[in-house]
């Protein structure tokens, strides 16, 4: 391990969801926004502000029917603290593998 890898920080994971399957994350939860853009813009502007605050931001794409197992396993709510987890365990476990 070098030096640089020690100092940095774990990124934060930023679950990331897909346009096409927006119905259906609005029909599990309506909370997520009301339209794909709004959720989007949003999703981006806490991006910046997270890394201008100089924490490491990785988006994470989440699939509606993986994590929706996943949650329904987990007894989770489909919600935006149950996505994050998700995507964080989504990216511990990628960056496990390398």
């Amino acid at each position: 391990m070098i030096a640089n890898e020690l100092q940095m920080p774990p990124a934060i994971a930023c679950p990331w969801i897909n346009e096409d399957d927006w119905s259906r994350w609005v029909g599990a939860d309506p909370r997520i926004g009301p339209t794909f853009e709004a959720w989007h813009t949003r999703s981006e502007s806490h991006i910046v502000k997270l890394t201008a605050l100089g924490m490491p931001v990785e988006k994470v794409a989440i699939s509606f029917d993986e994590f929706t197992a996943w949650a329904n396993g987990s007894k989770r709510p489909n919600d935006a603290a149950a996505r994050s987890d998700y995507a964080a365990l989504l990216l511990r476990s990628r960056e496990q593998s390398h």
